[in-house]
């Protein structure tokens, strides 16, 4: 459904859901499970939300963050971190 609705996941090397690893967030878990999936360390990656609690726990766990509220405001800061969408 995301996929087919926004066109984001083209921009990122991997795409990767919660509900696919049967966990939810905010916890641990599927943060976990995904950095060993994709066999990165957690500031090698990059966690995208709207949801405030979602964000603290990819920040506890060492991921870089940012919060999702437009998608002007979304472009500019990954700019922030030398990701260009354009």
């Amino acid at each position: 459904y995301c996929e087919k609705k926004f066109a984001y996941h083209r921009l990122f090397d991997k795409v990767l859901y919660s509900f696919e690893i049967g966990s939810l967030k905010p916890a641990r878990r599927p943060f976990e499970v995904i950095l060993k999936r994709l066999g990165s360390k957690p500031k090698e990656c990059m966690f995208i939300d709207d949801d405030v609690t979602n964000l603290n726990t990819a920040e506890e766990l060492g991921l870089k963050t940012i919060q999702f509220m437009t998608a002007t405001q979304l472009k500019k800061e990954l700019t922030l971190f030398s990701i260009d969408i354009e």
